[in-house]
């Protein structure tokens, strides 16, 4: 910040002055091109989540302001924007592995005879929260759900199931 004194004349007069004045240097680390292909990236994020059945509902807003953004030269706007794009997508592709991973412990569980209600209650939860595009609250419910699985299922050991499962092992067994 710099402080300027003059003076000044005005119809014969002599008038001192001083004024303040601040200078801002603005340094743009994102320039026009790479705010364009960030924003085809972002579009192509769109149309992959689009084609795998997720909830988009937040992201067309974010492409709309960005190519206002664009057309305004705020350039790292749009990164910034491309960067939310993306952990929405990170975020829906990782809570849609979880619910897959933990839907085929719950449906083994179950083959071996082993309830797990609360679990199966969490995961729904999760589901909604996913079909809502909610995807970190889905990966919160998932995890808790990854838990109360575990808690459910630690010791569990259902004879009849396994019987049934390996019969002529145990029959070999008990005759030999």
């Amino acid at each position: 910040m710099r402080i300027y004194k003059a003076l000044v004349t005005d119809k014969n007069e002599l008038i001192s002055f001083s004024e303040q004045r601040e200078i801002f240097l603005l340094i743009h680390d994102t320039n026009k091109d790479q705010s364009s292909q960030y924003l085809d990236q972002m579009q192509a994020l769109l149309d992959e989540m689009i084609a795998r059945g997720y909830n988009t509902k937040n992201i067309g807003g974010l492409i709309r302001d960005a190519n206002v953004l664009q057309s305004i030269k705020k350039y790292d706007a749009v990164l910034l924007n491309y960067n939310k794009i993306k952990e929405i997508y990170d975020l829906a592709n990782l809570a849609s592995i979880k619910i897959s991973e933990i839907t085929n412990l719950i449906n083994a569980a179950g083959i071996e005879g082993i309830a797990t209600p609360n679990a199966k209650r969490l995961l729904s939860l999760a589901n909604l929260a996913f079909g809502r595009g909610e995807y970190a609250l889905a990966l919160e419910r998932l995890g808790e759900a990854e838990l109360t699985l575990s808690v459910e299922t630690k010791g569990e050991f259902n004879w009849f199931v396994f019987l049934q499962n390996n019969f002529y092992q145990v029959m070999g067994f008990i005759i030999a």
